[in-house]
């Protein structure tokens, strides 16, 4: 589940300008936040539906409005980063982190080079200091996740990171001007200093069950298998030995617990009654919950350790995440891949790179919200709270570089 936003930027600082630009044009369905850093910006319905013709015509019929430069961007599932340039109306600069993603004749293995992006014409809209060079690394830069790009270019244009990653959805909410179900205000005029994060949907924890693989509507595990993966999970040799006799398929999946001690069993807290327990094989369930007797037992009777699960990547990405480094080694001893990839096409050191970014981004959501004197919202305030390995991911990093890790 990456990240999917949109949203446009407008140099000035007059919002009921852009307030009365929007009611004429016949757009209610958005919300504009006054000036910061000389940018107004802007969250719409219809774009936040990823509509590019519809980004471009707002953006540059807008900004043809208003006699003002304007910026749009739009990051589809963290994968594709996209802005467009405009000024009185004139299309300057557009870029696409990835503009064969939805090509289905594409051809390659590797990604495709970003189309568009000219730094020379975006330093003009720069804040003071912006180097171009430092805007071309930005624009060729290979990264893990596309928000990065827009992150980068925010900063670089003085237009708080917080707004460029921001959606209509994140913002509609609240039952205030602009929301969701008040159609009266058509102006999408807002008093807000900047957008807000919103509780977890209520049934975002559902869907994000099904998507784990957890559904209770699934059909049950084979009870031969459970027995291995719950063996496997509390550390129990004896129980283990006994199945892997038995004849046991010792690659299957069942639904696995993560111990509370745990750093993904911090993931209860966004799930009524705790975190679901979720389908994966025996070892697996020895890394997640960090049984190394029982890891070893099984890589001994034959257990794969470069399978790929579609949460946690390998085992080895799963050892990485949980900053194990003793069975980190072991998985390696035993024929680990270190630049194994995820589902997502992640190296366990790109996993823990992502890990790192994503909490200097939640720092910095609360570090905001705080400053505003804004309550944290129930995900952020629980999300802050998960403890993680951070003292283990550093001796893994270590451990994976010294054996080629890239």
């Amino acid at each position: 589940m990456g990240l999917f936003c949109a949203n446009l930027h407008f140099r000035t600082t007059d919002d009921h300008a852009l307030s009365a630009a929007l009611k004429e044009r016949g757009v209610s369905r958005c919300r504009v936040f006054p000036a910061k850093r000389g940018w107004t910006s802007l969250y719409e319905e219809r774009a936040s539906h990823q509509d590019d013709a519809r980004i471009r015509d707002l953006a540059g019929g807008l900004s043809q409005d208003l006699h003002v430069a304007a910026i749009a961007f739009m990051v589809h599932d963290s994968d594709i980063a996209c802005y467009w340039l405009f000024d009185d109306g004139r299309l300057l600069d557009e870029y696409n982190s990835c503009p064969d993603y939805f090509d289905s004749d594409a051809t390659g293995d590797g990604p495709t080079s970003p189309s568009g992006g000219h730094p020379d014409v975006l330093l003009r809209y720069c804040r003071k200091g912006v180097r171009q060079d430092q805007l071309e690394a930005i624009l060729g830069e290979e990264t893990v996740f596309a928000e990065s790009v827009i992150e980068r270019l925010a900063e670089a244009l003085g237009i708080e990171t917080e707004r460029a990653l921001a959606d209509y959805r994140d913002v509609a909410g609240g039952g205030g001007p602009g929301g969701a179900d008040d159609d009266d205000d058509e102006d999408g005029g807002d008093n807000d200093g900047g957008p807000n994060l919103l509780p977890l949907p209520t049934d975002l924890a559902s869907r994000m069950v099904k998507m784990l693989g957890a559904d209770p509507s699934s059909a049950p595990a084979d009870p031969q298998v459970a027995a291995l993966v719950e063996a496997a999970a509390r550390d129990d040799m004896d129980e283990i030995d006994r199945l892997l006799t038995a004849g046991v398929a010792i690659e299957a999946e069942a639904p696995a617990p993560l111990s509370g001690a745990q750093p993904g069993a911090g993931l209860g807290k966004l799930f009524p009654g705790g975190a679901p327990k979720i389908p994966m094989t025996p070892l697996l369930a020895a890394v997640a919950n960090k049984r190394l007797r029982s890891a070893k037992r099984l890589l001994d009777a034959g257990a794969d350790p470069n399978r790929v699960h579609p949460l946690f990547g390998t085992p080895v990405h799963a050892a990485t995440g949980a900053g194990e480094v003793e069975l980190l080694k072991l998985l390696i001893d035993r024929g680990g891949e270190v630049n194994s990839r995820n589902v997502q096409g992640q190296t366990p050191l790109e996993v823990v790179a992502a890990s790192r970014a994503t909490l200097d981004r939640l720092a910095q959501a609360q570090a905001m919200m705080e400053s505003m004197g804004v309550k944290l919202p129930g995900l952020v305030e629980q999300l802050s709270n998960i403890k993680l390995p951070t003292e283990g991911w550093d001796e893994c990093e270590r451990l994976l570089k010294t054996h080629g890790a890239r």
